[in-house]
């Protein structure tokens, strides 16, 4: 399935919407049932991120601890 960027960056699935990324305005993203309701969310082949409508939230890809870290 797929949904059209609003122009304020998100996209609306199950009355919610997901910020996403204002650099997609316009555009279509793809999302892909995955495991427990989670949908993978594409622009392209790209995967940006996972939304998770139980929650409902977004989690963008390189976003949590990983993305975090510091050079020593």
């Amino acid at each position: 399935m797929t949904r059209r960027m609003r122009r304020c960056g998100q996209i609306g699935f199950l009355d919610h919407a997901y910020s996403i990324s204002r650099a997609l305005v316009g555009w279509d993203v793809g999302l892909k049932p995955v495991e427990d309701g989670v949908l993978e969310v594409y622009f392209a082949k790209l995967l940006v991120g996972h939304l998770d409508p139980k929650t409902p939230s977004f989690q963008a890809m390189g976003a949590g601890p990983k993305a975090h870290r510091h050079a020593a």
